[in-house]
């Protein structure tokens, strides 16, 4: 379907490589260790449509696969936390967590969930990625959409590692959530109102209380059930590299299902066979068309390459496929070491770079008003909500309370006149009607004298 147009290809790769870096910007200014892995999610949803985009719909199944396991694992991890810590979320207000009794688990398995959205080298989202990013630079054309994706992946390496350092290592601190708060709130609700509802104690004592409770607050550490599916799921993150290495196609065992699939396409770049394919015809020996592959050349009209040698892409002169793994190897840990210098805390634990001594704050603190409004706008989310609102959401309300005020004062205004009619004119008609005598009499009589009154006057 994406070889019919001349611009599909292009489109669905473009906003698949932007929605991934634009996504990872929101995340990288987030606080709340939940939306950014919500907004990382929509970042890897974006690689995989580059991915569908470069037409490697092997590497764009095999990361949503890989992608399943260890983004479930990083969500769990982060409800765990949400939970043992009445509700907080915000890593500024969490230190120290894997430190502290009870759980190392989840600490353990939050870093293996890193480890793997980071790409750090041999982990399953390094070589589901590489399999999109190799892709890209391979396919001509698609070079910028390898870049955009590289530095993506370097972004995803630091928040990822942001929320790490700042809420799973460091320095034991932490600060109740807003569960804490409203349970404060319900007990005063119980013991400051009576019957006739008579007013809450005063605002001071009540934010003594609520210091009080936060001061003998004690985090509630993930019991053996939650601790079984974090390890399971673990488990099967790391298992999942294996699927690479499992049957003889590019992409393991993934690659041999998608061939087996309406889904499959090999475009000759990511074999390098493009200059055995002229005019529709294979000439390296290889039939297509036999195992479900696109017998066509790899040539949209985009590229303005049909029936010519299709050339491929290179990354620093060489294979893209082959180096590949290793840029992507150094910008993931090029990220992560910068996640280190900037959030990490001093000591062993923050690898020598760190310096933060608090939750609350640390050393990426000082870069936010250089800058300027940049920062402001990756934590309102580039605005995208209010601009939604503003151009789509509210003109949309508008319109559509016109559109009721019609339906309602036009449409079924006809309706309901078309039936007052009849019933008005019969409710006016119906006292002649009456089947009283002296009102007949009555309605004669005046008759009558109707029709004199005519006839005189004609006559005059």
């Amino acid at each position: 379907l994406f070889l019919c147009s001349t611009y599909a290809l292009p489109i669905v790769a473009w906003i698949g490589a932007l929605t991934a870096f634009f996504a990872a910007t929101i995340g990288m200014a987030q606080f709340d260790i939940k939306r950014i892995m919500a907004y990382s999610t929509v970042s890897q949803l974006g690689y995989m449509f580059a991915g569908l985009g470069v037409l490697t719909s092997t590497g764009a199944v095999f990361h949503v696969v890989t992608h399943a396991f260890f983004k479930a694992l990083l969500f769990l991890c982060c409800g765990a936390v949400m939970h043992g810590f009445a509700g907080q979320l915000d890593l500024r207000k969490l230190s120290g967590v894997t430190r502290m009794k009870g759980w190392g688990i989840v600490g353990l398995c939050m870093l293996v969930g890193c480890l793997s959205l980071a790409g750090f080298p041999f982990s399953a989202g390094f070589w589901s990625k590489d399999l999109i990013i190799g892709q890209a630079f391979v396919t001509p054309g698609m070079s910028m959409i390898g870049w955009i994706l590289l530095i993506a992946a370097g972004m995803t390496a630091y928040y990822t590692f942001r929320v790490f350092f700042r809420v799973f290592v460091g320095p034991q601190s932490f600060e109740p959530g807003e569960e804490l708060h409203a349970h404060d709130d319900h007990a005063h609700d119980d013991h400051g109102h009576d019957s006739h509802g008579h007013a809450a104690p005063d605002p001071a004592k009540a934010a003594a209380a609520l210091a009080e409770a936060r001061a003998h607050f004690h985090p509630q550490a993930p019991g053996w059930a939650i601790n079984t599916v974090l390890v399971v799921i673990a488990a099967l993150s790391i298992g999942s590299i294996g699927l690479n290495f499992v049957g003889h196609t590019e992409g393991g065992w993934i690659g041999e299902m998608i061939a087996k699939s309406s889904a499959a396409f090999v475009p000759p770049s990511s074999h390098h066979e493009a200059h055995d394919i002229h005019d529709g015809q294979d000439h390296s020996g290889h039939d297509h068309s036999a195992d479900g592959h696109a017998a066509e050349p790899y040539a949209p009209a985009y590229l303005a390459v049909r029936g010519k040698d299709l050339p491929t892409g290179t990354l620093f002169g060489q294979d893209p496929h082959v180096i590949g793994y290793y840029v992507s190897a150094v910008v993931s840990i090029v990220g992560i070491l910068i996640a280190a210098f900037l959030h990490a805390p001093a000591g062993l634990a923050g690898l020598f770079l760190g310096n933060r001594s608090q939750a609350a704050t640390s050393r990426a603190d000082a870069l936010v008003p250089m800058l300027g409004p940049i920062a402001r706008w990756a934590q309102h989310k580039w605005y995208v909500d209010e601009f939604y609102n503003a151009i789509i959401r509210v003109p949309l309300l508008v319109l559509a309370h016109i559109f009721h005020m019609i339906d309602k004062l036009l449409v079924d205004g006809l309706v309901n006149l078309a039936g007052w009619v009849p019933k008005g004119t019969g409710a006016a008609i119906r006292p002649s009607q009456s089947g009283q005598l002296h009102g007949y009499a009555v309605g004669m009589a005046g008759g009558i004298a109707v029709l004199v009154l005519i006839v005189l006057l004609v006559v005059r």
